[in-house]
């Protein structure tokens, strides 16, 4: 029979617990809201676009041989990647502006490598699963899958036990992760012991409706969406990193 247990002082602890997690539970339901709304409304999207043809600078690069895609890839234009992202970003010499949640301009088997650092996080549980399908119809035979973002199951080890730095960055490169992309920084330890930060890293930036995490993901939660989705894992990080990093290839090639 289940039985709850709150200390010596019970009704404190139980309006400090229920208290603590009602308040995040609202979060994560406004969060949802707030971003159907805007979905509907077409909002904070065609704000940043630039006109042309995403189909026709794809096109553009491709013959020129960038058979690469970095999605989300903001300011870093990662070596033989071509970004492609919702914001212009000036300074990246490579990018292609356009809605990541819609790649339908993208040729079927056209793409050697698709690579993600902490973007899928903000996409929404009902459209990560598409997502990572159009990934595979992408990609060739062969192909990798490249994924880094938040691990909710290690940050919670974090925040109580203490931070475990990411290792085998050799072992993960000789896989075919980017070898200029970000993969360990001693400074995520920042969550441990606060909690305020510990939420954060979960959520994403309190206040900021332009990042939010919609999807709170852990290894074996994303391990098994990027199997059904066809994949082969070849590679995946330890459960306590702050991070998931997992190198996938589509069978075939």
């Amino acid at each position: 029979m289940k039985t709850r247990f709150y200390g010596r002082f019970k009704l404190v602890n139980i309006l400090m617990s229920y208290g603590i997690f009602f308040v995040i539970q609202f979060r994560i339901w406004s969060l949802k809201v707030f971003n159907r709304l805007r979905r509907s409304a077409n909002e904070g999207f065609k704000q940043y676009t630039r006109i042309g043809s995403p189909k026709e600078d794809l096109a553009r690069y491709y013959n020129e041989g960038f058979k690469k895609l970095n999605l989300g890839g903001g300011t870093r234009n990662l070596e033989g990647f071509l970004n492609i992202d919702f914001v212009s970003h000036p300074e990246v010499e490579r990018e292609i502006i356009a809605d990541i949640r819609n790649l339908d301009f993208i040729p079927s088997e056209s793409m050697m490598h698709i690579h993600s650092n902490h973007v899928i996080e903000h996409l929404s549980e009902d459209t990560l699963p598409d997502h990572l399908a159009d990934c595979y119809r992408i990609l060739m035979g062969g192909g990798l899958l490249t994924i880094r973002c938040p691990n909710a199951l290690g940050v919670s080890y974090g925040f109580f036990f203490g931070f475990v730095p990411e290792e085998r960055r050799a072992q993960f490169l000789e896989d075919g992760y980017p070898a200029d992309e970000l993969f360990f920084n001693p400074k995520d330890d920042w969550y441990v012991k606060d909690f305020f930060a510990f939420l954060h890293w979960i959520y994403g930036d309190v206040g900021n409706p332009e990042n939010q995490h919609l999807s709170i993901l852990t290894p074996t939660k994303l391990k098994h969406l990027i199997i059904e989705t066809g994949f082969e894992i070849i590679q995946i990080s330890d459960p306590e990193w702050s991070n998931i990093i997992i190198i996938a290839k589509k069978p075939g090639g």
